[in-house]
């Protein structure tokens, strides 16, 4: 539910919304959508359909996001729009990299199965079958290693400082990272800024950010085998690799920063990034 009032306001505040996912786009592929009963489901969405209504403008990480916002509430599309995110601390990477090494890396910091781990172990299973040299590190916490354990080919590291995970997209040769309903994924944005191509689920917002495909794979089924197959695929041709980290690296570079997204900001309102913080998944509030 979003933090905006429900009912009508005196005028003295604008409120607007910053997000990468909602509420009902959210249960489209959610794996304890079946958790919620009906009741309190159409209680949350009721309490968003309310609110969106006092939200004087929605910005949202993803052009996907935004038709959705367009369709599912009905709000126009001046009131709209898709302004994208920044890249946060990750130090674009120009050194070099083997993309035959034969390293996969997965980066997990909490709900690990929500972020396609256990599916990508029972995948990485299936590939090292038919490719032994493959190595895959998942980046979790304490609670990841039980997943994994007794797994050939898989190390687990927690705790690891900046640094040190900086260090692994750049060693990696692919970030597998199959979200069952991550609306967006940080970690791919942070991994293509490495020069180092990723694969996922063909949904929510990595096909715009892999430009359908150019910087990466999309697997339409989140199924061990068929993303075996893609993982495979995806390592048998480092060259292949090498020329999607590239045009990765430039794409991701020249769309995602927090200055870009002040400034598409600042042509729908420009007195908002200069008075206002905007704060990710939140509705900020603004003071006429």
């Amino acid at each position: 539910m979003l933090d905006v009032p429900v009912g009508p306001t005196d005028g003295s505040f604008r409120h607007y919304l910053y997000c990468d996912d909602d509420w009902s786009w959210s249960l489209t592929n959610r794996p304890d959508a079946m958790r919620y009963r009906r009741a309190g489901a159409e209680t949350f969405a009721l309490q968003d359909r309310l609110a969106m209504a006092n939200i004087e403008h929605v910005f949202t990480f993803s052009q996907h996001l935004r038709a959705h916002m367009l369709s599912h509430y009905g709000l126009a599309p001046d009131r709209v729009t898709a302004v994208g995110c920044g890249m946060g601390s990750i130090v674009p990477y120009d050194g070099p990299k083997d993309y035959g090494n034969g390293r996969i890396l997965f980066v997990a910091k909490h709900f690990f199965v929500e972020k396609g781990g256990t599916l990508l172990l029972d995948a990485f299973h299936l590939a090292r079958q038919s490719m032994p040299g493959l190595q895959l590190t998942i980046v979790g916490d304490s609670r990841s290693r039980r997943f994994a354990e007794g797994r050939d080919g898989v190390e687990v590291l927690d705790h690891l400082s900046w640094d040190e995970l900086q260090s692994l997209y750049r060693r990696a040769s692919l970030l597998a990272q199959p979200m069952l309903n991550d609306p967006w994924g940080q970690v791919y944005v942070e991994a293509l800024a490495s020069r180092t191509p990723v694969l996922g689920l063909n949904r929510n917002g990595l096909p715009e950010i892999v430009q359908q495909g150019r910087h990466g794979f999309l697997v339409d089924a989140p199924e061990p085998n068929d993303i075996a197959d893609a993982l495979l695929s995806a390592m048998a041709n480092p060259a292949r690799l090498a020329a999607m980290g590239r045009s990765g690296q430039l794409h991701v570079v020249g769309q995602y920063s927090w200055d870009l997204v002040a400034r598409r900001i600042a042509s729908v309102d420009p007195a908002l990034p200069q008075t206002y913080a905007c704060t990710p998944n939140r509705a900020v509030s603004a003071n006429r």
